[in-house]
């Protein structure tokens, strides 16, 4: 039973296939078994059933509020991207360099991608506000050639390009065509 819980409780990222709040008691579907894609077409040998098998899967309750969606995204990537662990050899002395990874100096500023880009010649960033205010920022780290410092707008997602051996990242489509 969750108290006072609402349909405006939940996030509207919440990875189920469906979920209903009646008498304050919250009904959550986990999975199911359909064919998969099916229509209403004609099914033979090739058609399978989704959700078969043995399922794994971890949620969590999180109240917010409107001005509370960054910390809402951290905790789900957190539940959904476990810890990595590398086992180290026993050594003597120090180990070298600190890895920094990549890091925003703003909550409300997500990293939600970075590559090489499609040409091969450069990297690529994709950031996104999430709380509905614009806000200057500032992304660095290893994974980095270079500093990015930008301001993006309230709730825009932005695509950022830096050629190789260049130091001036510049704003480009989703698709990483010119603007």
């Amino acid at each position: 039973r969750i108290e006072d819980c609402t349909p405006s409780f939940m996030p509207n990222f919440f990875h189920a296939y469906s979920f209903s709040v009646k008498d304050k008691t919250l009904y959550l579907t986990a999975v199911r078994s359909p064919y998969y894609a099916d229509h209403g077409w004609q099914r033979d040998g090739e058609f399978r059933y989704t959700d078969q098998g043995e399922h794994f899967f971890s949620y969590t309750f999180e109240r917010y509020s409107k001005n509370e969606r960054s910390r809402l995204i951290k905790a789900a990537r957190e539940l959904n991207t476990p810890p990595t662990i590398i086992i180290e050899n026993n050594h003597e002395g120090k180990l070298g360099h600190i890895f920094r990874g990549i890091e925003c100096d703003k909550e409300n500023v997500h990293i939600s991608a970075i590559k090489r880009s499609e040409d091969g010649r450069g990297t690529v960033i994709r950031i996104y506000e999430a709380d509905g205010i614009d806000t200057s920022f500032t992304v660095e780290g290893d994974l980095l050639p270079a500093p990015l410092t930008k301001r993006i707008s309230h709730y825009s997602v932005d695509t950022y390009y830096l050629a190789d051996g260049e130091t001036e990242w510049k704003e480009v489509l989703l698709t990483e065509l010119p603007l």
